[in-house]
């Protein structure tokens, strides 16, 4: 498809989206809808969004959601959205706080890459997802391309980087949902 014709479909599925009958008969998103102590463009909502997308592989994104909604709502388990606090906990606890409200889907896998994601922030990036939005230009396409690097990779770990929905896509969803692109 050529460029211009490729213009022409985003602007027909953006608008079909966002009009009262969207796209397949809705046109809200599971991730648009932030937990109830999360402001919209936030530090929060940031982090929310990039952990979030980082297990959501094989996944019911209504469940997913819906898991991560009222994981970070409880007090208890709100921990798992601050990398400097995850990277002190032993992979069992972050284990037990995922298993909480059902956000692991497969428990051992999905703590270690979100410990691994937490580490790499809080190392990296100051604990800060907006730091390498910020270092890839607010550029959403160099963000996305940024995972095939493999020393990302190795900081980054996914079980596919074959999937659009793997980091960082969630980063460069929210870029463009709040206009930081």
């Amino acid at each position: 498809m050529d460029e211009k014709s490729a213009r022409d479909v985003a602007i027909i599925l953006f608008e079909k989206f966002h009009s009262d009958e969207g796209i397949f008969g809705h046109n809200v998103m599971p991730e648009d809808q932030v937990p109830s102590c999360v402001q919209r463009g936030s530090y929060g909502h940031l982090m929310f969004i990039t952990l979030v997308v980082s297990i959501d592989y094989q996944r019911d994104a209504e469940q997913l959601w819906k898991a991560g909604r009222r994981t970070y709502e409880d007090s208890g388990t709100r921990w798992l959205f601050e990398p400097q606090r995850v990277v002190s906990k032993p992979l069992e606890e972050i284990v037990s706080a995922m298993g909480a409200h059902g956000l692991a889907k497969k428990p051992r896998q999905d703590a270690g890459i979100w410990k691994r994601i937490s580490e790499s922030f809080f190392e990296d990036y100051a604990s800060n997802p907006l730091s390498l939005i910020e270092e890839c230009g607010f550029d959403a396409l160099r963000l996305f391309h940024k995972k095939f690097d493999p020393r990302f990779r190795r900081r980054f770990p996914f079980p596919s980087y074959r999937e659009a929905r793997s980091f960082p896509s969630g980063s460069g969803c929210f870029m463009i949902t709040w206009g930081l692109n």
